[in-house]
């Protein structure tokens, strides 16, 4: 709240009716600033960022993306002018961040089947899936050899 004031003192932009929501965005995104076509603004937060981190960087980031949407003339993406508002509400004006170790939002499974040449192969969701429910008969790999819903072996945690 107390940067949305800021962004009104500043940039006479009033984002008091931001909805802001907190979700698991995965591995690559803190925070995230959009702006509907109906013109209603929405920041997202990743909850796997710890809030300090979110305080000191990512919330200035995504407000100064909100301020830009608002004033066009103040700046677009990361560029220059962007940088200047996001810096001018705390935050240090870096595109990316680094340092954080967070998990992807999805995790792909592997299944592991035993092949027709004595060895093993290791299949996706998606092969399995369709081996499973009969949609494949097999999948024939050269060197490891048939793979049949009768050889599934075990899930690969």
């Amino acid at each position: 709240m107390e940067l949305f004031k800021k962004a009104l003192e500043l940039y006479g932009v009033d984002l008091s009716a931001t909805k802001v929501v907190y979700a698991n965005m995965g591995k690559s995104t803190a925070g995230q600033a959009s702006k509907s076509n109906t013109g209603v603004l929405q920041l997202r937060f990743n909850t796997q960022v710890p809030q300090s981190f979110l305080d000191s960087d990512t919330i200035p980031h995504e407000i100064a993306h909100l301020v830009c949407y608002q004033r066009p003339e103040l700046g677009k993406g990361h560029d220059a002018g962007w940088v200047a508002v996001c810096k001018a509400l705390g935050g240090t004006g870096e595109r990316t961040f680094s340092g954080l170790d967070l998990r992807p939002v999805r995790v792909n499974k592997t299944w592991l089947y035993s092949a027709s040449f004595g060895s093993t192969v290791v299949l996706s969701t998606i092969r399995h899936n369709k081996l499973q429910r009969d949609k494949v008969l097999a999948y024939v790999f050269k060197i490891k050899g048939k793979v049949t819903k009768d050889n599934f072996i075990q899930e690969i945690v």
